[in-house]
């Protein structure tokens, strides 16, 4: 698990590209993403079909594809910020070059539906990505949250700091199971990781610390989806587990409305005697970490720490 892949690191001045493997962009928050991401200095450049739409697409496969290549390709750009999640990413993977990734490493930024991208890039290319806010999402707000900003910028130009990401949570980090562990580090959208399983662009998840996040999913469809990963034996594999946020999760059913993912995860932990840890800032909220995918990181729920063993970036 550990012959992988990392990009250079960002300095002021870069390029950044913009594209939309998923969903259709709300271009008022992307020009404010833009804006944002310059005050912060670097260039920007975006797709030439970042602001298409069909559907619950961003345009067709084929130009979001292609959008995507263009940016691997071209010299200047250093980082490819994604737009937005959504729906979409998963069905790109098929046409995606993953011999252009590996010949022009670079920082790969997204969360929830790029949690497909993510995990296919990692399983063709061993590439680190990070699991990170997005430019028409996080950084299309009227004020960018200063903690998710900073820990970003600190781990994509490898400050030593970012690697103690338990010290950028907005809580403390409570035990759901006791132990300690490390791993390498594999995170993501619940529901689409549960998409990936079994296909040949879902990763090893064994010796893992899997952290996980959803949102809008009522307690059956969490349930079904952990089921979907303890049928593929993901939790016979994993060293650690991390819960992020889930929001808007709640049932709509009497007798249902206070299932929560805690109550569908504890037994599977305690059975398997999974060290796990739960209110880690990470997933659809303003004030999130950064999660580097692929590198080495450790969890101890002794003292409610998770850090990275490493940086994520050269």
């Amino acid at each position: 698990m550990r012959n992988i892949s990392k990009p250079p690191k960002l300095k002021i001045g870069d390029s950044i590209g913009i594209v939309a493997p998923g969903g259709p962009v709300k271009p008022s928050l992307l020009n404010r993403g833009i804006r944002y991401l310059k005050s912060c200095g670097y260039d920007v450049r975006i797709g030439k079909f970042v602001y298409e739409k069909k559907g619950y697409l961003a345009g067709n496969d084929t130009d979001r594809v292609n959008d995507f290549h263009d940016m691997l390709s071209d010299p200047r750009i250093k980082a490819i910020i994604f737009a937005r999640g959504g729906y979409g990413s998963l069905r790109l993977l098929p046409l995606i070059n993953y011999k252009l990734i590996r010949e022009h490493p670079k920082i790969l930024v997204g969360f929830s539906d790029i949690t497909a991208l993510q995990f296919a890039v990692f399983r063709k290319t061993r590439l680190v990505t990070f699991s990170g806010p997005m430019a028409a999402v996080e950084f299309g707000a009227v004020a960018v949250n200063k903690t998710t900003g900073d820990h970003l910028w600190s781990v994509l130009s490898g400050e030593e700091k970012a690697n103690d990401l338990y010290k950028y949570n907005s809580g403390t980090l409570d035990t759901l199971h006791p132990g300690r562990a490390k791993g390498t580090l594999i995170c993501g959208c619940l529901t689409v990781i549960a998409s990936c399983v079994g296909t040949r662009y879902c990763p090893d998840f064994t010796g893992a610390v899997l952290v996980l996040e959803d949102i809008g999913e009522e307690p059956y469809k969490l349930d079904r989806a952990v089921t979907t990963l303890k049928l593929h034996g993901v939790f016979d594999r994993i060293n650690a587990l991390v819960l992020g946020s889930f929001v808007n999760c709640k049932g709509s059913k009497a007798g249902e409305k206070n299932i929560t993912i805690c109550d569908i995860i504890k037994p599977i932990t305690e059975s398997k005697d999974i060290p796990t840890l739960i209110n880690l800032s990470y997933g659809h909220i303003t004030e999130k970490v950064t999660l580097p995918v692929g590198v080495s990181a450790s969890i101890d729920t002794a003292d409610g720490t998770f850090v990275l063993n490493e940086f994520a970036v050269n």
